[in-house]
């Protein structure tokens, strides 16, 4: 099983322009979902919640990935003749097997935390909303029980890359809630009244049945 933690910030009054979603397929996965919409503030809000919540809606459905995001992407396609742009991270984790599957569009590094080793996975892709016949650039890491898998939108890696490691390593024994929450938090601390971008940080541990 999984234990999964979220914290966001929004940059811009209530609406955040990132949405979080989970989803406990009947296959015994554990998706994780970040779907960043372009900018801040409520047109943000809208594709973000819009790139997630389909997303959710189809893997429940029993549409695979590459079909739910065909469907993402022209709905932000015809949305409106103003662009609309999301991003897609998604992490789907087999808890049977503990394959855990990266797919990104356009979105940043995730990470999984091994001990005191940490694993990058950095996909070049595109988001959605931009060109017909995108597709999701794909990597596959195995977790072992007690592994973390972090998400996070790019308002979060404006800390840097060597704060960020830092954090993630010094994670220790702290359930994924108290985890999401300290990363957001050092994230905040470490851009400073400089916040230009919304928040969100996804964490998920492989604990033993």
């Amino acid at each position: 099983m999984t234990a999964v933690g979220f914290a966001q910030h929004s940059a811009e009054g209530a609406l955040c322009g990132d949405t979080v979603k989970t989803v406990n397929d009947s296959k015994g996965h554990t998706i994780l979902i970040i779907s960043d919409g372009m900018g801040t503030g409520s047109r943000a809000a809208l594709d973000g919640a819009m790139g997630a919540g389909l997303l959710s809606k189809l893997i429940n459905a029993g549409f695979g990935f590459d079909s739910a995001l065909k469907v993402i992407n022209c709905a932000l396609l015809v949305k409106s003749n103003d662009e609309s742009l999301a991003t897609l991270d998604v992490a789907n984790i087999d808890l049977f097997t503990g394959k855990c599957e990266f797919l990104k569009a356009g979105a940043p590094a995730g990470y999984v935390i091994k001990g005191e080793a940490l694993v990058k996975c950095e996909l070049s892709s595109m988001p959605a909303g931009i060109l017909r016949g995108i597709e999701f650039a794909r990597r596959t890491a195995v977790l072992q029980p007690d592994d973390t898998v972090v998400l996070m939108s790019d308002g979060v890696t404006a800390m840097g890359e060597e704060a960020l490691k830092e954090c993630l390593l010094s994670f220790g024994a702290r359930a994924p809630q108290q985890c999401a929450e300290y990363l957001l938090q050092t994230a905040l601390e470490c851009v400073g009244s400089n916040r230009p971008d919304d928040m969100s940080v996804i964490v998920a541990k492989l604990e033993r049945n």
